[in-house]
């Protein structure tokens, strides 16, 4: 969010572009910076993650543009310009300009600022009171939730069923469909490979309230990651999270003889059919 640190000023020719479309605001400008600076206005208007050590992880934004509160950079074109006419230039000439300050004195730094990916950036302006988060009460900020509902069937043995009316038994098998849903958690970014930290929370299920459901209604399934490149040359990790809810807990089933739902063990051994973990400590360990 806070401008680049190296020495730049703004050019008026080309002067600043603005456009509207569907997308949201976008604003081209020229910047003139030494060229041996470029690369580093550059990454630093970008904005970048770096991880000091562990798990901790430090988030700088984008460059915020002035007066447009969800705008951001997210684009940076550099071109070198100035060469000197006939002076010698001091030190390797090998690659003729393409090795930050050599040969070139300048670059003009034509940087687009627009509305980035919600799941890049936390602003207010952007979701206000975080209406697209899953729990607007407890929301976890530079990631992004995707839902998909479903159902499945449950049964009633024959007997455990009566007619409102009537209070007469039910005498077959019936069936009810009960709510469950995917939840799709896409975090863009991470410094390092999250296998280590996450992996002794798959296929647990919640023991407290967890973005806004009930203790043992969540269960983390699975999660993948990929590799991204950085603006700096650096990879990253980016991560899918996939959550599973379930309208009753995950670990009760339906009894035969009355059609209530009870909570299980595994016979002999008194394990539960699901060990249960705080969730939200996937993301607290990762400082979300």
């Amino acid at each position: 969010m806070p401008k680049p640190t190296v020495p730049f000023r703004v050019l008026r020719d080309p002067a600043p572009q603005a456009r509207l479309d569907r997308d949201g605001p976008v604003v081209r400008a020229n910047f003139l910076v030494a060229w041996d600076d470029a690369f580093r206005f550059a990454n630093e208007a970008m904005g970048y993650i770096i991880s000091p050590g562990g798990t901790t992880i430090v988030r700088v934004l984008p460059w915020q543009y002035p007066g447009l509160p969800a705008v951001f950079c997210r684009s940076v074109q550099i071109v070198p310009i100035g060469a000197p006419q006939g002076v010698a230039v001091a030190g390797v000439r090998d690659q003729y300009g393409l090795r930050p300050g050599e040969y070139y004195t300048h670059a003009r730094v034509e940087v687009e600022f627009g509305v980035p990916p919600v799941q890049e950036i936390r602003v207010p302006d952007q979701d206000p009171g975080y209406r697209i988060q899953i729990d607007p009460q407890d929301p976890i900020p530079w990631c992004e939730m995707d839902i998909e509902h479903d159902g499945e069937v449950i049964t009633y043995a024959e007997g455990t069923l009566v007619y409102k009316t009537s209070k007469k038994v039910v005498p077959f098998r019936s069936f009810r469909r009960i709510g469950v849903a995917t939840w799709m958690v896409r975090i863009p970014q991470l410094p390092f490979m999250p296998w280590p930290i996450w992996r002794r929370y798959i296929k647990h299920i919640n023991d407290r309230r967890f973005l806004g459901e009930p203790e043992r209604t969540v269960m983390f399934d699975s999660f993948r990651t990929s590799s991204i490149a950085m603006t700096d040359g650096t990879v990253q990790k980016r991560a899918e999270l996939r959550f599973l809810w379930r309208e009753l807990p995950w670990d009760e089933v339906i009894r035969p003889e009355d059609g209530l739902s009870e909570q299980v063990e595994i016979v002999g051994t008194a394990d539960p059919l699901y060990r249960t973990a705080d969730l939200r400590d996937i993301f607290r360990v990762i400082g979300l």
